[in-house]
């Protein structure tokens, strides 16, 4: 009975996510041993735009797709799996399991609340409630 207690009023402090079906998904903040890893994911995508971390084909300087041996487009992923593996993070779950559920107007929110509960967003004023001197 004390398990349950905990985890609810843990579960009561994070964010989460309703999936069209109604069901509740939750945010869970970073641990400390995946910061590195974190930092490094966020730096290959751009969360911003999600639609740009979509694989595609792979570019060289010319702006031309390059080929592997067999004459076929590569294909870049990088972005899209360090989306993923975000997202498994965030959600503490597998990319398999979310992807059942996930659509792609959730995850900008879905990493911004994950930065957000993580300490790793910058608050500005208006997140902090400091209302600048002088301003009403």
């Amino acid at each position: 009975m004390a398990t349950t207690a905990k985890r609810e009023a843990f579960l009561a402090k994070l964010e989460f996510i309703i999936d069209s079906e109604d069901h509740k998904h939750y945010i869970h903040p970073m641990r400390l041993k995946h910061l590195e890893l974190v930092t490094d994911l966020f730096a290959k995508i751009n969360d911003e735009y999600i639609v740009l971390n979509m694989p595609s084909a792979l570019l060289d300087d010319d702006g031309i797709a390059k080929l592997n041996d067999n004459d076929e487009v590569i294909i870049d992923t990088e972005a899209y799996d360090a989306q993923s593996e975000l997202l498994e993070l965030a959600l503490n779950d597998t990319y398999e399991n979310i992807k059942q559920w996930l659509d792609i107007r959730m995850i900008q929110d879905i990493l911004d609340s994950y930065r957000g509960l993580s300490g790793l967003k910058k608050k500005t004023k208006a997140d902090t409630g400091i209302i600048h001197p002088g301003v009403l």
